[in-house]
């Protein structure tokens, strides 16, 4: 089990069982109270609009953010799935990220959890849209299996004003421009903004299979990014249950 991935997959579509693997099936039927947001066509321009870096003054200083550690506005660095922990590390230093505590899993510590908090660097998505967003307003679990990313997991940061959904695609395409993704996130349902409760981005290990979801039993929705796209209408109504379902034969 050690090294294993947790698998999302849509009811309806069976996922094959590797025999070191675990799967969360996801299921279609809508949670109670389970409601259809905003246009969020509309809500994207109300982020981009609210997102904006204010113009600064003459000799004025432009900072990232009020919470910003990052060295500079903007940041040219990316990730990418199965990149080495050091490559990471590398990363996250530069742009001043926060290591808050780190978790190991497996006799031979090969499952590693760090949670971290990004320095609020900012980033452009690829051409042509080229949109600036900003690493800020969540904390972050990050995944590494023998050393390789594998996934990482917002939540909200309660010292700041949270992130909303089309800052979530935003982010994504930024920060991975040549992968292809699997994404998962929880919307809050009071919000008539979008804003996020939880987002995974890419794969969880099997060791840490419990921390989705454990904030609020809230439908997940799941959306497949490609390479140098950003979602500019991603769905907003939610439906995908998570249940685990072991492999076969365990």
């Amino acid at each position: 089990m050690v090294g294993g991935i947790l698998l999302l997959g849509a009811a309806g579509l069976p996922l094959r069982a590797a025999p070191d693997r675990e799967l969360v099936r996801i299921g279609n039927a809508p949670a109670p109270g389970t409601r259809l947001f905003p246009n969020p066509a509309l809500i994207s321009s109300w982020w981009r609009d609210r997102h904006q870096p204010t113009p600064a003054k003459l000799g004025e200083l432009v900072q990232a953010s009020p919470q910003s550690r990052a060295r500079s506005s903007t940041w040219p660095g990316t990730l990418y799935l199965g990149m080495g922990l050091q490559q990471f590390q590398q990363y996250a230093d530069a742009a001043n990220w926060v290591s808050f505590a780190t978790a190991r899993r497996g006799s031979d510590s090969q499952v590693v959890r760090r949670y971290m908090q990004p320095g609020g660097e900012g980033l452009y998505t690829p051409p042509p849209e080229q949109q600036l967003v900003y690493a800020r307003g969540f904390l972050c679990y990050v995944y590494f299996i023998r050393d390789r990313l594998v996934g990482l997991r917002l939540v909200p940061d309660p010292q700041e004003q949270g992130f909303v959904l089309p800052q979530l695609m935003a982010l994504v395409s930024a920060w991975f421009p040549d992968d292809t993704l699997t994404v998962y996130y929880q919307l809050q349902p009071s919000s008539q903004e979008l804003f996020v409760q939880e987002a995974l981005i890419g794969q969880l290990p099997v060791s840490f299979q419990a921390d989705l979801g454990r904030g609020r039993s809230l439908p997940f929705c799941r959306v497949e990014i490609q390479p140098g796209v950003t979602l500019s209408n991603p769905p907003t109504r939610c439906n995908l249950a998570l249940s685990v379902r072991p492999p076969e034969g365990q």
